[in-house]
């Protein structure tokens, strides 16, 4: 027998071939299975003529026995074909949908696009009405959303920053506006919603506000206070809504000059109100003597009569090195050479602040404006009344008596008739005590 693996010549009783190996019986059980699964695989039909045979295994002597070929049978692409054609359905259905979205998008948006325009027109027509009705309900109020305590009341106005929103339906307008209320003391920003009729045309009637949100914050500090016997506050305000009010320690420290020390008064402001919160000493931050801040600015006349007129005493500045302080005349007059009321003109009048007599400060003045009329007086910072000045008639070089002369063809009158004729007359050479200054003729502003 030959040995079914490599079809060497085998004893019949060898279990082994003596060529490969191989046994015998396990080679003959491969060799009849792989038989037996060519055979179900082969075709049913005889190979046509020109066909290649496979040799069989007993025709197979000479060559070793190689593994059959397996082909796997063709496949038709039958699921592929049909996904391919679902893809195509589905694709145009996409293309279906897409183009009914798009369209839904332009129209939604030609939608938006009018109704927009539509709420602009509305929000232009209604602004101007708005803030008409605004300014007539809140304009000239001295009390909206802060107290006037410690401050002066002062008229606020209103202004209408934004239209926040609006609609109208059934001729009924409703909406909600931003607006900005502010007077000498406090700035408020507020929402405010509304309710007004409306007609066809965006006309509103009957408009009435309502304040929804509000916030208050202070633009200057406080001007009084009563309890602790503080009026016309120089206060400053800080960015946390507090302001502070600088006194001097010593009472008997005149109003126009440094204190050594300061009481420092402080405030809160809580949204509603101004606070006392409390007061400390502090060393005083300046050298000078002179109290820059209470002596410059604007004097008024104390009378008011046909000789008033505005801003008549000015002091623009003061160099405390070197003594000297500057001042604007506007004085009123009667020129009884000309029969004609006429006016004191000087601008940035240099003089020399000078101790008067004990605890009495001032300056001299002795010059003429532009038009040649002279002026000669003294001017006392009153040490009696904060904030005031006190004149007295200053004397010429030939006489003891004087005020404010009018010089016309080189004549002179004495002008009798002016604010400087009431101050009592101040000889050279007087020295001039606190109890003998006159009631203050100026008030600081």
């Amino acid at each position: 027998m030959r040995c079914p693996k490599c079809g060497s010549e085998v004893k019949s009783e060898a279990k082994f071939c003596p060529q490969c190996g191989a046994n015998i019986a396990q080679a003959s059980a491969e060799r009849e299975e792989t038989a037996a699964v060519s055979e179900s695989n082969a075709p049913a039909s005889e190979p046509a003529m020109g066909d290649t045979v496979e040799p069989s295994a007993e025709t197979a002597t000479s060559e070793p026995e190689t593994e059959p070929s397996v082909h796997e049978p063709a496949t038709e692409p039958v699921a592929d074909s049909a996904a391919e054609s679902e893809s195509v359905k589905l694709s145009k259905k996409a293309k279906i949908i897409l183009a009914a979205m798009a369209v839904i998008v332009i129209v939604g948006a030609g939608v938006a696009y009018v109704l927009s325009a539509q709420h602009q027109q509305l929000v232009m027509d209604t602004e101007p009405q708005l803030a008409e009705a605004l300014s007539e309900q809140y304009d000239g109020e001295d009390t909206l959303f802060a107290k006037n305590d410690y401050v002066e009341p002062s008229e606020y106005e209103s202004s209408l920053d934004e239209v926040s929103s609006i609609s109208v339906s059934n001729g009924k307008a409703t909406g909600a506006i931003q607006a900005t209320f502010d007077n000498e003391s406090f700035e408020s920003t507020a929402t405010l919603n509304f309710t007004a009729d409306a007609d066809d045309s965006n006309n509103l009637s009957n408009i009435e506000f309502t304040v929804d949100s509000q916030t208050t914050t202070p633009i200057a500090g406080i001007d009084y206070d009563e309890e602790n016997d503080l009026e016309n506050c120089d206060s400053e305000l800080t960015d946390d809504n507090e302001c502070t009010v600088s006194m001097p320690a010593d009472p008997d420290t005149p109003w126009y000059v440094n204190s050594k020390s300061n009481d420092v008064y402080t405030y809160s402001f809580d949204g509603k109100k101004w606070s006392f919160d409390y007061v400390s000493t502090e060393d005083s931050d300046t050298d000078d003597y002179f109290n820059y801040d209470a002596i410059t600015g604007t004097y008024q006349c104390t009378r008011d009569d046909k000789y008033a007129c505005d801003d008549p005493i000015t002091i623009t500045d003061i160099d405390s090195g070197a003594g000297k302080v500057y001042v604007d005349i506007n004085l009123p007059f009667h020129d009884e050479y000309t029969g004609e009321d006429s006016e004191l003109n000087v601008t940035d009048y240099e003089a020399s602040i000078t101790w008067l007599g004990d605890d009495v400060v001032g300056f001299n003045v002795g010059t003429k404006d532009d038009d040649g009329n002279f002026i000669f007086m003294v001017v006392v910072f009153n040490p009696n009344v904060d904030g005031a000045l006190s004149i007295y008639r200053g004397t010429t070089q030939d006489t003891d008596v004087a005020g404010i002369w009018g010089h016309r063809d080189s004549k002179s009158v004495n002008a009798t008739d002016s604010y400087i004729e009431q101050a009592g007359i101040f000889p050279l050479g007087r020295s001039i005590a606190p109890g003998d200054v006159p009631y203050p003729m100026f008030a600081h502003d």
